[in-house]
């Protein structure tokens, strides 16, 4: 989630733990919608949350990055009421990497962090995929406007 540590800063940590679940059952609501393969998603830190999907081929990996970017902006769209009296609106930005024979958890969340960085570091709630092919990052969101 985008700057979180507002909401706690602001609210207090009941606030913000409720802006915590607002979110998660957002995610998983939502995402029960994206894919109906098998995925698993948790909490990975703080406020950062990680979905791990199984055995996707291209096509539908590029559906599931489409249907992310409509979610995060719907979910931009929704007044999350806080406390009984104070809504905010929250934004996530998401990092994106394709998981590989191979791999181990270490080296897929690197590069699953990495893209995430470059995602919150450039403006927030944006898409960014780690490019295996060339070994670097994309931004989805640019992309998709340009084609």
């Amino acid at each position: 989630m985008d700057h979180f540590k507002r909401v706690n800063d602001q609210w207090g940590h009941e606030s913000g733990n409720r802006a915590l679940k607002i979110f998660a059952d957002y995610l998983l609501t939502s995402w029960h919608q994206v894919f109906e393969g098998e995925a698993r998603i948790f909490r990975y830190g703080g406020e950062e949350f990680c979905i791990l999907i199984k055995d996707i081929d291209d096509s539908e990996f590029d559906k599931v990055i489409q249907k992310i970017r409509y979610y995060q902006y719907h979910f931009m769209q929704l007044p999350i009421y806080i406390q009984r009296d104070h809504m905010v609106s929250l934004t996530f930005s998401v990092g994106v990497a394709r998981w590989h024979k191979g791999d181990d958890l270490k080296s897929a969340f690197e590069r699953a962090d990495e893209a995430l960085y470059v995602a919150k570091n450039s403006g927030r709630s944006q898409v960014w995929v780690y490019s295996d092919i060339v070994g670097k990052i994309k931004n989805d969101n640019l992309e998709r406007k340009a084609e």
